[in-house]
């Protein structure tokens, strides 16, 4: 009765502030919108204060604010990778080719884009980006380290050529030029070259897209950015519906939160739960929203390094304990997916995924085949219902985490150790700081470690497969015969077939062996109110990942329509 009357409450209190107009709800949490509230999008980010105010240069310490929309819509990019439909946009370029050994690589930019101020965008630009990052080792982010580990020099021979040449083979260089959550800055020279890039602040930034940073608010935590009529791509593409694009602190309230959200001061809003959302959708049907994954799936490492997980066998029969399915629709919340093999489901990296291997290795739970796996390693119930092996060394294991009780990477741990108990398999869970669990799994210090899976973002072999530097590495994870695929792999074009024979193998190795064991796809929810503005990424409708924060957003901008 208490809830109902709250929330009946709460919703005389919305329909007041939206009989207001022009005065929403926004104005209690210290935010009121200088610019109209029906022309404006408004996309809360985050809830971490922000901090950076007046500097847009993500290549020095401090230098940029992310969640302050220059990655994500005050810049462009010269491809972006919808994960949605598995295609890569060209945007600023229109492609790119090597020559027969992969040690260079020729960009064609698009002809006619201008920066913001009228001068041209071209291959002079590209030229001064990367000479600069060569030349000052000091400069990193916005891929410039990746940039300066691969290339030797760069040239142009005519304003819409760039050619890269590479310090080696190097079939996957242009992934370097394809955006996902951030991507290549490519500074304007003629405004850059007569400043210092370790110092310079970019502020206002500018750039080629279509919005330019307008006004940068302290006191209300955002940053505003103003549709530029005279954008270059509008004959082509059509000016994106909103004329003003607001990114914002969420609430430090989550309370407050769903209010400003519910009420229609915001957009897209960030602190909205699974729960509070759908208490939402039986207010209105503007309350919409979208559950996609992230890239990384969560994931409970073993240390390969330490014995009983050097045994193969013992790594099976753990994984087959696993409860995926009630991690999936009870723990993580909104509902997910299983992760039943070790990176997302996107359609852009399906490719790399086999249906005879994952049919060959099902990693569903199956208690009565780990316990028989178990057995046949020679770990037997005794007598105090624990597992030992034939010398006396009991399955009694710590999990380690670096979220706090009750987190869903603790519940996590926690339900494995339920199911494992059942079956003669000690197991507690320790929950650690970040630095502390860190360094336990970078020193081979741990038994397992609940953590999460990365490095599946446009093909595995860019960091997943990398037993040196991926995430495998967190694992200590020794196979000759996947250090042999992804060589094969990494020597050619992804999408060549020695590449492809190369990611069977790979993916072979790593469901047959488990080094680690993916759990659950990590979906997220994104809440938007549909009160302003229609046509958002959602489950019925994703044409892009619908994630704010990420470049590719740039992309779902251009699709949104009006709603009045």
């Amino acid at each position: 009765m208490l809830l109902s009357n709250r929330f009946a409450i709460l919703s005389t209190l919305v329909l007041f502030i939206v009989a207001l107009g022009a005065q929403p709800i926004a104005a209690q949490d210290g935010f009121d919108l200088p610019v109209p509230r029906e022309a404006t999008l408004v996309i809360e980010d985050t809830a971490t204060p922000i901090s950076i105010f007046d500097s847009f240069n993500p290549r020095i310490p401090s230098g940029n604010w992310n969640p302050n929309g220059y990655r994500q819509i005050g810049q462009e990019y010269l491809f972006y990778a919808n994960f949605a439909t598995g295609e890569i946009v060209p945007w600023l370029a229109t492609g790119y080719a090597y020559n027969d050994d992969f040690t260079e690589m020729t960009l064609t930019l698009r002809d006619g884009v201008t920066w913001n101020d009228g001068e041209a965008f071209n291959a002079d630009d590209i030229l001064y980006t990367v000479n600069t990052i060569l030349e000052l080792e000091a400069l990193s982010g916005a891929r410039a380290n990746q940039i300066r580990s691969a290339t030797t020099s760069v040239s142009a021979p005519d304003d819409l050529t760039v050619v890269f040449t590479l310090n080696s083979p190097t079939p996957r260089f242009h992934y370097e030029l394809i955006t996902i959550v951030d991507g290549f800055t490519i500074w304007p020279e003629h405004v850059w070259v007569n400043e210092d890039p370790l110092t310079f602040q970019n502020n206002p930034p500018l750039s080629t897209a279509p919005y330019v940073l307008t006004d940068a608010l302290t006191e209300q935590r955002a940053f505003i950015w103003e549709r530029n009529d005279a954008w270059w791509g509008a004959a082509e593409f059509g000016l994106p519906a909103p004329q003003y694009v607001v990114y914002r602190n969420s609430s430090d309230s989550v309370d407050v939160g769903f209010e400003l959200y519910l009420s229609g001061a915001v957009d897209r809003a960030n602190s909205v739960n699974w729960q509070q959302m759908q208490i939402a959708q039986q207010q209105g049907d503007q309350y919409t929203y979208t559950i996609d994954v992230d890239p990384c799936p969560r994931n409970v490492y073993f240390n390969n390094a330490r014995y009983p997980f050097t045994i193969t066998e013992v790594r099976q029969a753990i994984n087959l304990i696993m409860p995926r399915d009630l991690v999936a629709n009870v723990i993580w919340q909104p509902p997910s997916e299983p992760a039943l093999h070790p990176w997302n489901n996107w359609e852009l990296t399906a490719q790399y995924l086999f249906d005879d291997i994952l049919a060959e290795y099902d990693w569903s739970q199956n208690l009565d085949r780990a316990a028989e796996l178990l057995d046949e390693a020679g770990f037997t119930v005794g007598d105090d219902g624990i597992r030992a092996d034939a010398d006396g060394n009991n399955m009694s294991f710590q999990i380690i985490t670096n979220r706090p009780v009750g987190h869903e990477q603790y519940q996590i741990a926690q339900a494995l150790a339920d199911e494992a108990a059942n079956l003669g398999i000690n197991m507690t869970v320790r929950s650690l700081n970040s630095g502390a669990f860190w360094d336990l799994v970078g020193d081979a210090d741990y038994d397992m470690a609940s953590a999460w899976l990365c490095g599946a973002f446009l093909d595995p072999a860019a960091g997943l497969y990398d037993l040196d530097n991926g995430d495998l590495a967190n694992a200590h994870f020794e196979s000759e015969e996947l250090r042999a695929a992804q060589a094969q792999i990494t020597a050619n074009l992804p999408d060549s077939e020695a590449a492809m024979e190369g990611y069977r193998q790979a993916l072979t190795v790593l469901m047959r062996e488990v080094p680690t064991m993916p759990v659950v796809q990590t979906a997220q929810l994104m809440a938007w109110n549909e009160t302003y503005w229609t046509n958002f990424p959602t489950d019925d409708n994703l044409y892009v990942q619908p994630f704010t924060w990420w470049g590719t957003f740039y992309l779902a901008l251009q699709e949104l329509e009006a709603a009045q």
